[in-house]
Formats: structure tokens, C-alpha cells, sequence
């Protein structure tokens, strides 16, 4: 009869136990994050000239084409340059004729201040002298003057690139007539990105100078390291927004200038909690929750605790504020949990970003 009611005392626990349920539980580990601030922008040759000429005339030689790579004091077109060449041999014969009149002018004065020296002239011819020889020099400085504005305004009969970059525009045609300062071409500067972008006022406070960001072009396809090159407090009137540049160096060659991309700034903020998954959280009423695991004595509940979410990691890992503290438990998901719940603890799991 005993043996009987341990055996039915036996079948019962076991029973019961059975209908309990088994439950992963996650082991929380603490984490720090830097905070980020992500927004869209645009990216921009750092460098963009329209290229002019201060001479004006006839195209007479186009050196590059739409897209070509071009060093720094490359040639890029050719002005007419027949009148501007006639000029500089006038100017040059005009110097060596007035470096000769002064050499002469010099030699004169030696011998009349020799001869003044011993009185051998009269004063009227000694300040002649000396007046010759000053004019020959004003004469040879004022030619050497005109020499020096024939030779510029030749050289600027040659359009030359101001910084190396690539041809992103040609304004002109072989044979047109060209005016001073008429735009000729647009040279860009692609060694160095620049991406311009906006960002709201509670946004500005995070803003250091040469913080590191990454730069995401076409969806994440292509992605290159930027840092903050300038910022204002003074908004946009249009939008109220505030500009922000970023620059970077030796961007991918494969990037597309004038697109737009997404900038991840790393700020100065760091964010601390634990990490957990996604199906160990549950919504409601836009608030997040997650059971926590209890102990009472020789059995398991959970417990139902209102957390915070800091920051979305990657593989529906997240960051939750300190709600939940390292070393706690919590279920690791199931298909029916409640507050108060009696459960059994199956395997204990580690999140780790």
C-alpha cells in the first residue's frame, strides 16, 4: 500500500513538472557604445573653378576633352595670341634699346663728373649730364616694365589649370571669339570629397570639429571615412536647418559626385547598458518590455520589466538602458510569457554585438 502511494506521489510531481515550461534565458552582459548621429547629405568636389582668361579672342586650341585628368599648370586651351606675341618683341627691342641709351648715359656722366671734379666744365654742362644719365635709367625701368606686361599678357593667351583635377565642363568651341574673364571651362577637384548637409538644432550641441564619420553611398554598396571639416549655429532662414561640411580624403575612384549619401558622425556621447535580442523584447502601447528572471526559493518566475532602448545594433541585437543590470537574466523568448509566470530554465545564452 505505501509502495503504491510513493509510486502515484512520484507520477504526480513528475507530471506537474512536465508542465512547466522550459525557457532559454539570456545571461546580460554590459556594453558601451559611442553615440552616433546619422543623416543624408550631398557629396561635392572639394575644389570647383569656372576657368576664365584675361585675354580675350580666338580659340585657336582646345588640349583636353570632357572628363580628362589634368596636373596643376597643365596647359587646357590657346587664345590667339599673334598681337600679344608682336607686342612682346616691340617691348623687348624697345628694353635693349633703352639698356643701350643708359649704358651710354652712365659712360658720359663718368667723363663730365671727372671733368666737373677738376673744373674743367661748367656747372650747366654737369647737371645736364647727370639729367641725361637719370632720364636713360626712368626710360630703361619703364621699358623693362612694358617687357614684363607683354610677357603677361602673352602668357595669358595660355589657359592653364589652376589646381590638378579632372575636366567637368568645356564652355567654348575651337574658332569661337572669347571676351576677357569668360568662363572657358569647369575643373573640379576629386582628390577630396566634400559632403554637405544639414542637421536640426538639438543636433548642433553634438558637433565637434574632426569628429570621424562614415560615409555610405548607393544603400551601403560603397562607404568611405569622412571627418567634420566646419559647422555654424547660424540656421538656413529657408529651413532652419544648420550646414555641416565633411571632408575626405582620396575617396573611392568609383564615387559619383553630386549624389546623395548617408553620413554615421561619431559624437562624443557614449551610450552604457546591457545587450539583449529581439525576441527576448515585447511591445506594447509604445513601450518595451522584457521579463526578467526571479528566484524564490527552489523555483523560477518571471517578472515583467519596463525597459528602454538605447541604440539599434546589427542582427536585431540592441543596447537597453540600465533597467536591467549585468549578470540578471532574462527569457530569451517564447511563445506565451506573462508577469509572474512559473518557469523552468532551459539554456543560458550570451549576447555579444
Amino acid at each position: 500500500m505505501m509502495f503504491a502511494l510513493a509510486i502515484l506521489i512520484s507520477l504526480f510531481s513528475t507530471s506537474e513538472s512536465s508542465e512547466i515550461p522550459k525557457i532559454d534565458t539570456i545571461k546580460l552582459a554590459a556594453h558601451t557604445e559611442k553615440s552616433s548621429l546619422v543623416f543624408d547629405g550631398t557629396v561635392h568636389p572639394k575644389k570647383i573653378a569656372q576657368v576664365s582668361s584675361l585675354s580675350g579672342g580666338q580659340i585657336t586650341q582646345i588640349g583636353v576633352q570632357l572628363g580628362d585628368w589634368v596636373y596643376e599648370n597643365q596647359k587646357l586651351i590657346e587664345i590667339d595670341h599673334s598681337r600679344s606675341l608682336l607686342a612682346k618683341k616691340l617691348s623687348e627691342n624697345e628694353l635693349n634699346i633703352a639698356q643701350q641709351n643708359l649704358k651710354l648715359a652712365k659712360k658720359v656722366f663718368e667723363r663730365i663728373h671727372k671733368m666737373h671734379s677738376e673744373s674743367l666744365i661748367s656747372e650747366e654742362v654737369y647737371e645736364k649730364a647727370e639729367y641725361e644719365a637719370f632720364a636713360a635709367e626712368a626710360r630703361y625701368s619703364a621699358a623693362m616694365d612694358n617687357f614684363d606686361i607683354a610677357q603677361l599678357n602673352l602668357s595669358d593667351s595660355y589657359v592653364k589649370a589652376p589646381f590638378a583635377g579632372q575636366i567637368a565642363n568645356i564652355h567654348v568651341g575651337l574658332g569661337e571669339t572669347v571676351l576677357p574673364g569668360a568662363p572657358l571651362l569647369r575643373l573640379a577637384a576629386t582628390d577630396t570629397a566634400l559632403i554637405k548637409a544639414t542637421v536640426n538644432a538639438n543636433d548642433l550641441s553634438s558637433l565637434q570639429h574632426n569628429q570621424q564619420a562614415m560615409v555610405e553611398w548607393t544603400q551601403g554598396a560603397l562607404s568611405f571615412p569622412a571627418k567634420l571639416h566646419a559647422f555654424t549655429n547660424v540656421s538656413n532662414p529657408k529651413n532652419h536647418r544648420y550646414p555641416v561640411e565633411l571632408i575626405s580624403p582620396n575617396p573611392p575612384e568609383s564615387l559619383v559626385f553630386g549624389t546623395l549619401v548617408q553620413v554615421n558622425l561619431t559624437t562624443a556621447d557614449t551610450l552604457s547598458g546591457v545587450l539583449i535580442n529581439s525576441r527576448a523584447l515585447r511591445s506594447f502601447n509604445g513601450q518595451n518590455f522584457a521579463y526578467k528572471i526571479k528566484r524564490s526559493k527552489d523555483h523560477y518566475y518571471l517578472h515583467k520589466t519596463r525597459v528602454s532602448i538605447l541604440l539599434e545594433l546589427d542582427n536585431g541585437i540592441f543596447l537597453v538602458g540600465r533597467e536591467l543590470n549585468e549578470g540578471e537574466e532574462v527569457a530569451a523568448g517564447g511563445a506565451l510569457m506573462t508577469d509572474g509566470m512559473l518557469i523552468r530554465i532551459g539554456n543560458v545564452l550570451k549576447i555579444e554585438p
